[in-house]
Order: C-alpha cells, then structure tokens, then sequence
C-alpha cells in the first residue's frame, strides 16, 4: 500500500474555465499544491496548509518574491480553499492567468502531509510557530520565525535523515529559496530560483541535514535573510526517503544518448 504513490502524493492535469472551479479527483486533501501553467508562460506558485489557503498566501518558486508580494498577486488566480479531494481556483478579477484562463492547461502536484497539525517541539533552537507532519510519507511542512542567531536548529520532525529540505522567508523579497539535498557537497546549498551551481550564501544557508535540521547563517551575521533573520517568517518543506515509495539521488552526466 505505501507503494502507491497516490496515497500520499498525486498529479493533476486540468484546463482552466476562466472562472471559480474546482480541480478535484486527488484521493486525499492537499496540504502542499505547486502548480503551474504548461501552455503559457506564467509563473509556478506554491500554497500550503501552514500558511494557509485564500488570498495572501501564494509563493512564487522562481524568484525572491516576499508571500504575495512584488510580482505576486491574487488578481491571477489562486487557491481559495481544499477538499477531501482537491481544491477550489478562484481570482479577486477576472483574470485567471496564474491558476485557471480559460482554455489554457496547468499541472498541479500536491501533498498530503497529514491530517491534523501537530504541537511543535520545543527542544530547539528555533521552535515552529505551525508543522504539519505525515511521518509516513516522509513529508513535513513546518513555519518558524527566524532569531538572528546563527548555527540554530530547527526540527522537521520526520525521525530520519531528510533526503530534501527547501526554505523560504515569506516576509522578504530579500531572501532566496535555499534547497539542501542529502547527497549535495558538503557545505553547499543550491537556489530554487537561480540557475546558479551549489554555493555557499553571505544572506544564510542550510548547514546540516541529521535528526534535527541545522540552519546556518553567515558569518558576521549582518543578514541572514535566507532562513534566519530576526523577526521574519519563513516556511519549510521536508522529504525524507521511504522504501517503496520515494527516493533522492544525485547522477553523473554521460554527455551521450545513453
């Protein structure tokens, strides 16, 4: 049963109607929608259960846009709510460009990282403000305020070496999307929204990956705008791998067909 993919994560494929719909035929309720035009050149968002579903809430994975902010807005289209089974597209105009014009098609992938939320732990550094955990299907999502200290830890809460960890500070157009991946050079992060190899970041990076997450900030810790600025909201996504059902590798180009 957990090799089924579509207990826990699913893709849909839909054309939009250019006005309120609903996209459903998920299996189970969304907490994690990523979702994207494929016939225009529209931007991919991001929505989650943590942040919450409605106007104000969508992220855009492609640049550094602060949660609804420069280049960013719900006049396009968004996720006004979520079902047992998918969600509901609405847009403050009439335009739906984002999410759901008329004749146009979108992918949706979509989480389900648990049922209830959970109580954040406490034992760290950096203690949740919001975290959703689906230790099952090894996917997590957890809100915290950074404290502008640096070498801080913050728990993901999937009991397991997570394989993925994305982080993003939503009050800020400042701060990159930061990716740490298990099989990544030691010390390096990579950048959603960049095309930029891994690297080390001056504005804070991911440091370590264990049974907690350590966030690391720059050295002088004059801004740590990617996962750790005093007073700023951030979110995280978690993945560790489960047998059967998912993996996270790293592979060498061949340069050849094969």
């Amino acid at each position: 049963e957990l090799n089924n993919p579509s207990k826990y994560f699913n893709v849909l494929t839909y054309t939009g109607a250019g006005a309120t719909q609903d996209i459903k035929g998920l299996g189970f309720s969304p907490d994690l929608v990523w979702f994207k035009s494929r016939s225009d050149a529209q931007p991919p968002y991001v929505q989650d259960s943590v942040r919450g579903f409605g106007t104000g809430k969508k992220l855009r994975t492609d640049n550094t846009s602060a949660q609804d902010g420069t280049n960013i807005s719900d006049d396009y289209g968004y996720i006004h709510q979520t079902y047992s089974d998918g969600f509901e597209l609405k847009s403050t105009t009439s335009d739906y460009a984002n999410s759901n014009a008329s004749g146009e098609t979108y992918v949706a992938w979509n989480w389900d990282a648990g049922t209830a939320a959970v109580t954040p732990s406490s034992s760290y550094n950096l203690t949740p403000t919001a975290q959703w955990i689906n230790a099952t299907a090894g996917f997590s999502i957890t809100g915290y305020t950074g404290n502008g200290s640096d070498d801080q830890t913050l728990p993901h809460g999937l009991n397991d070496v997570p394989g993925l960890v994305i982080i993003k500070n939503r009050d800020s157009s400042s701060g990159s999307w930061i990716v740490k991946h298990s099989k990544q050079t030691a010390g390096k992060v990579l950048f959603l929204d960049s095309t930029n190899a891994e690297g080390d970041s001056s504005y804070g990076e991911i440091k370590d990956l264990d049974s907690n997450v350590t966030v690391t900030l720059d050295d002088t810790g004059n801004n740590a705008a990617n996962v750790n600025k005093n007073t700023e909201k951030y979110i995280m996504y978690a993945w560790t791998p489960i047998p059967g059902y998912s993996a996270f590798g790293i592979f060498d180009g061949s340069g050849s067909a094969t």
